[in-house]
């Protein structure tokens, strides 16, 4: 009995097939190149004009796309931090030309201090050039370190962890 579901499966692999060309054929999709002015986008996740999701690796700053309107929902920094939009940036892909998109560093860092009470709630995040925030450690990178600091004297310091 297994043997016969294995094969009426396998078959039905075959027949149900979707049309349009295997991964080895060429494909005739009219191409544009995407450049990136600014350091560290590693990868770019992307909804074409059709709803798909792509994610895009980034390679020295430039990638190329099938011809379409793009939005950016994440951007991904090479060592770990990245960037979910809460408005997605609209970009477009004509084919044979060139678009260029400001993302990534440099990079400046930001903390927040707020009191909460007796505790103080720090908050720091890496911020790009378009005015992006991006969270998350960067990989081998240790635990945040912070200092607190009255009339120029160091009162305290310590770690922190994400969260």
């Amino acid at each position: 009995m297994r043997a016969e579901s294995v094969a009426v499966f396998c078959i039905a692999v075959v027949l149900f097939m979707p049309p349009g060309p295997s991964r080895c054929e060429e494909s005739s999709v009219e191409t544009g190149t995407l450049r990136i002015d600014g350091s560290g986008v590693e990868t770019l996740v992307l909804f074409d004009g059709g709803g798909h999701r792509i994610r895009a690796a980034c390679e020295e700053g430039v990638m190329r796309l099938p011809a379409s309107i793009y939005t950016v929902r994440e951007i991904h920094l090479a060592g770990g931090p990245y960037c979910r939009l809460d408005e997605p940036m609209t970009f477009e892909v004509e084919a044979g030309a060139e678009t260029t998109l400001s993302l990534g560093g440099p990079l400046s860092q930001t903390v927040e201090v707020r009191r909460n009470g007796t505790c103080l709630d720090i908050s720091h995040w890496l911020e790009d050039v378009r005015g992006y925030r991006y969270r998350g450690r960067v990989a081998g990178a240790g635990p945040p370190v912070f200092a607190v600091y009255k009339n120029g004297r160091e009162v305290g310091a310590g770690t922190f962890e994400y969260g």
